[in-house]
């Protein structure tokens, strides 16, 4: 309970820190007027409509991340399970990398999918080469030359991109906060949301 504590009082500093600072810079009296409802409204545009969006999707998006990473490690009964050695991340990275590279990145339903389907294609691959096997080691050694034979032609398609696509692609890949609104947040809000629900539907009764 105190380690739980803890790690939700530092989540709710960093949650303040994020909201009172960052450009355009507010002195303290600012922050506290614009977090006012009757406070001036440059400063209550910085504060409800950029910087409180930023930090809501930094804290779902980050804890829906960890959500998922212990689900897999849960579901395969292996510590070492993880986006990159199931082939998750780098399939869906490759399939990242196509679409906006062929300029489906900017389609709000085409990208997503394919980008999905390839993170479900990886996991797959890593699934059946490693299917008679339930040694953690050799998980992980599939993983990982799963992982690589998918990044090569990754970094081959990036090479014939434009210099836009290619910068486009850096911030998928790395992600990125500035800018975030509330009509961004919502589709991340609503994506873990469902997987809110699917994970209390997999929950099993402790044993004692």
């Amino acid at each position: 309970m105190l380690r739980a504590a803890l790690l939700l009082l530092a989540v709710l500093v960093a949650v303040l820190l994020s909201v009172a600072l960052g450009p355009p810079w507010m002195s303290l009296s600012a922050l506290v007027d614009g977090a006012h409802s009757a406070g001036s409204a440059d400063a209550s545009v910085v504060v409800w409509q950029l910087r409180v969006p930023r930090a809501a999707v930094a804290v779902v998006a980050g804890g829906g991340l960890g959500v998922v990473g212990l689900l897999m490690q849960d579901t395969f009964r292996n510590p070492l399970a993880g986006p990159d050695l199931l082939g998750a991340g780098p399939g869906a990275a490759l399939m990242m990398a196509l679409t906006v590279v062929t300029g489906l990145g900017g389609a709000f339903v085409v990208g997503p999918l394919l980008t999905f389907a390839g993170a479900l294609g990886g996991s797959l691959l890593v699934l059946l080469l490693s299917s008679r096997q339930r040694d953690p080691v050799r998980f992980a050694v599939v993983g990982a030359a799963v992982s690589a034979g998918l990044t090569a032609p990754t970094i081959a398609v990036i090479s014939v991109g434009a210099p836009m696509a290619t910068d486009v692609l850096f911030r998928y890949v790395l992600g990125m906060l500035a800018g975030r609104t509330w009509t961004m947040a919502v589709p991340v809000f609503i994506g873990v949301g469902v997987l809110a629900v699917c994970s209390w539907s997999t929950l099993r009764p402790a044993r004692r």
